[in-house]
C-alpha cells in the first residue's frame, strides 16, 4: 500500500531541499558561543555563518502580503519539519523588533 504524500500550503512536505533541512536540524541543537557554532557549521555543513543566518532566515521569517499572509511557504514547510526552530526564531525576530521599536521611541528595554 502507497503511502500518500503529504502537503502543507498545497507543497510536498519534502519540497525543503536537504540543505533547508539540515539547517533546521543543525539549529534544533546549535552551540551558543560564536566560535564554536562557526566551526561546527563549517565541518557539519560546510557553510558560512552568515550564510546559515540567511537560510534560517529563509526558513523562519513569513513574507506578508498587503492582507497579511503569509506569502512564503518554505515557512510553512520548515514549520511541519521542525516547529520549535521555527517558534524560536520567530520570537527572537519579534524581540528584535520591539528593541529596535523601543529605541526608536527613545525607551531602552
Amino acid at each position: 500500500m502507497e503511502r500518500s504524500a503529504e502537503f502543507v500550503s498545497g507543497q510536498p512536505v519534502d519540497a525543503l531541499s536537504e540543505t533547508d533541512k539540515k539547517v533546521l536540524d543543525f539549529a534544533k541543537t546549535a552551540p551558543s558561543h560564536p566560535g564554536v557554532l562557526n566551526e561546527r557549521l563549517r565541518s557539519d555543513l560546510d557553510i558560512s555563518t552568515p550564510r546559515y543566518y540567511q537560510i534560517l532566515q529563509r526558513l523562519t521569517i513569513p513574507t506578508l502580503d498587503s492582507r497579511g499572509n503569509n506569502t512564503n511557504t518554505s515557512v510553512d514547510l520548515a514549520t511541519a519539519h521542525a516547529p520549535d526552530v521555527v517558534s524560536r526564531y520567530q520570537d527572537k525576530a519579534a524581540d528584535g523588533r520591539a528593541r529596535i521599536g523601543a529605541r526608536r521611541e527613545g525607551n531602552e528595554i
